[in-house]
């Protein structure tokens, strides 16, 4: 008669059971909704062996307490940070979901950067070498997945989800320690070493698999720029749909990652949609194109030098600046954008145009407020721009002469407003400190001093016959003529001071006037 089970086969069997009940539930902790569809003996060894040697983390999963197994599973993951068949198995699971529909980024992310730091470990590479050639096709599936992916995401209005795809491609690209980083994200700490000769060589596939996606980006770019029917409804001027180009482009360069092609393709685009703009009647477009082309110049400036102003990407970026001092409302903000855009390419003959007009207009400003200095500055930045300037070269030397008497100039412009203000005192004082070394100047303070002396005898003079008249006794009025004594030296000095007839003529009337009132009071 057949006996049954022994006590020690059937406990054999309970702990089977029970093992297997919590290898089930740590993967449905570590892969939720995702059910393990492969049944084979010694799948999960790596997986057993963890949950065997972890009392604690077996025991949470036996009671269903998920944080607690999970706490656990964290403990597990970091004592194992150099256990390569922890990590074989890792990368085996994760990879398997990482190719279902249901994907998510930590699957792929885990899955590629697991499988390229294996294929780089010797320890495990040493293992079985025969199957290096299939990892290494399998490291390549899951690098062509990221590119499909971030495409998909892009073409559908998803870019958080390309951005992922792409930060794991440059983290792939990029050493050891940015995929460790990345593991480390999602919480799974990584010890093993890893040969630099083949990162290299896998960096080399992720390389390829990006600019192959660029290349992609840009054909449909390309395709969307050139569509008959697109052109048709834009401006006769206007032969590409440059904004559905650039509209496809604009996601792809935000991903984070610097594609030089892509940007400088970009960003000629935008060069050229401006330049079919009128700076007048399409400004407020020419501004939004502008602001536009930004994104693509702040990525291509730092990986361009100056050194080369006949490259695409130097020529591109100096239009750029030259397009962006066009739509600028300020001055300052035009010159400043031009130099910049003349230190990229020295040739840019609209920048030098766009430069000389505003050092002109700056210098006709500085001019009208009598900061002849800053006026000649600017007059001469003009001139060396471009020397065959009509008129530069004569304001630049009347600019010279009026440089040398500024502080005359700005005596004169105080002096005129006080003479406005009937202020003939302050007036007389201002002039009289003034050293003019212009011909021109010299004539116009001594004008001025004559209206100044001029105005305040006639002003005192009226005042002093009125208040005469107004007491009309003799002694007062006798009193009160040697008054006018003052009133007429300063006609006597204005009309030393006049140069033309008609004023010394205007003048000899007044004297004459005054002196008979004098004469008048005294006989009284």
């Amino acid at each position: 008669m057949r006996s049954g089970p022994s006590h020690s086969d059937l406990t054999e069997l309970a702990d089977a059971l029970e093992l297997e009940m919590c290898v089930e539930r740590l993967l449905a902790l570590l892969f939720p909704g995702e059910p393990d569809r492969l049944e084979r003996p010694g799948r999960y060894a790596a997986l057993e062996k963890a949950v065997s040697a972890g009392d604690d983390l077996r025991t949470a999963l036996l009671n269903g307490d998920d944080a607690a197994a999970t706490r656990e599973w964290q403990r597990v993951l970091a004592q194992g940070a150099k256990d390569v068949q922890l990590h074989h198995t890792l990368a085996v699971l994760y990879r398997e979901r990482a190719l279902t529909q249901r994907a998510d980024a930590e699957y792929l992310d885990v899955a590629t950067v697991l499988w390229i730091l294996l294929l780089a470990d010797p320890q495990f590479r040493g293992a079985a070498p025969e199957m290096d050639g299939t990892r290494t096709a399998l490291v390549r599936e899951l690098i062509d997945l990221h590119v499909t992916q971030g495409s998909q995401a892009l073409a559908s209005g998803r870019p958080e989800a390309a951005r992922l795809r792409m930060r794991c491609l440059e983290a792939c690209r990029s050493g050891r320690e940015a995929m460790v980083d990345l593991l480390a994200g999602y919480k799974i700490p990584y010890g093993h070493p890893a040969e630099k000769g083949r990162l290299e060589e896998i960096a080399t596939l992720v390389t390829a698999a990006v600019d192959g996606w660029c290349t992609e980006v840009i054909e449909a770019a390309e395709r969307l720029t050139r569509d008959p029917e697109r052109i048709a409804k834009l401006p006769k001027n206007v032969a590409m749909d440059y904004g559905a180009g650039i509209e496809r482009l604009a996601p792809f360069i935000a991903l984070g990652v610097q594609f030089p092609k892509a940007l400088s393709l970009g960003l000629r685009w935008h060069n050229d949609w401006c330049s079919k703009l009128e700076t007048g009647t399409d400004r407020d477009q020419l501004k939004k194109v502008v602001a536009s082309a930004r994104a693509f110049a702040d990525e291509l400036t730092p990986l361009c030098t100056k050194d080369d102003p006949k490259s695409i990407e130097n020529q591109a970026i100096s239009k750029y600046f030259a397009h962006l001092a066009r739509s600028s409302d300020e001055t300052g903000d035009r010159i400043r954008n031009c130099e910049i855009a003349l230190e990229w390419n020295p040739g840019n003959s609209s920048a030098t145009i766009i430069l000389v007009e505003n050092y002109i207009e700056l210098a006709q400003a500085s001019d009208d407020k009598g900061n002849f200095s800053e006026a000649l500055k600017y007059a001469r930045k003009a001139q060396e721009l471009k020397p065959d300037i009509v008129g530069v070269d004569d304001f630049v030397r009347a600019m010279e002469r009026m440089a040398l008497d500024e502080g005359t100039t700005r005596g004169i412009r105080k002096a005129v407003e006080l003479l406005k203000a009937d202020s003939f005192d302050d007036s007389i004082a201002v002039l009289q400190g003034l050293v003019p070394k212009a011909p021109e100047l010299v004539e116009e303070v001594r004008f001025l001093q004559m209206q100044a002396f001029l105005g305040r005898g006639i002003t005192k003079a009226n005042e002093i016959i009125a208040s005469a008249n107004n007491y009309a006794t003799a002694a007062f009025m006798r009193a009160t003529a040697s008054e006018l004594d003052a009133p007429i030296h300063d006609l006597e000095t204005a009309q030393a001071m006049a140069t033309e007839a008609k004023d010394r003529n205007h003048i000899s009337e007044q004297l004459t006037a005054i002196r008979d009132a004098r004469h008048r009071l005294r006989n009284m």
